[in-house]
This record gives C-alpha cells, sequence and structure tokens, in this order.
C-alpha cells in the first residue's frame, strides 16, 4: 500500500524473498522453494522429476499459473 490519499494497492514480484518457518508462530505457515510463495508455486516447480524435467526452472507458465490463483484469490 502507498502512503498517498486514497492509498494505492502494489503489486510486487516476490520471486526473491525468504519467509522462514517459525514452529512456535502459527502465522507463519508458508515455506519458500528457492524463494517464492509455496501455495502459489506452479507444480512443476514443486516437484519437477514427475514431470520429466530435471530441476526446477521458473517460466512464463509458471508465471501464469501463478497469476491465475491470485484472480482466484480476488474473486
Amino acid at each position: 500500500m502507498t502512503n498517498d490519499v486514497p492509498p494505492k494497492a502494489c503489486l510486487a514480484d516476490f520471486g526473491f524473498t525468504r519467509m522462514v518457518l517459525e514452529p512456535d508462530n502459527q502465522m507463519s505457515s508458508s515455506l519458500t522453494l528457492e524463494g517464492g510463495t509455496l501455495a502459489f508455486m506452479a507444480p512443476e516447480l514443486l516437484a519437477p522429476g514427475r514431470f520429466g524435467l530435471k530441476s526446477a526452472v521458473p517460466t512464463q507458465e509458471g508465471d501464469v499459473y501463478a497469476f491465475g490463483l491470485v484472480i482466484l484469490q480476488v474473486i
């Protein structure tokens, strides 16, 4: 959110953020895998071997998947 009046919502790329899991903190329920938010990661990033890939490589298709999940949350 910006400090403007009225405030404006902004989207950011969280691909390089890292979240630390704190076992005693129920608010930190997400883990990251090489950056990103686990709940919004495309399946091929989580289990590349199941999709015939050798490693998890971010792609535009994975970005579209994550954006679709954001839109679903908004709706």
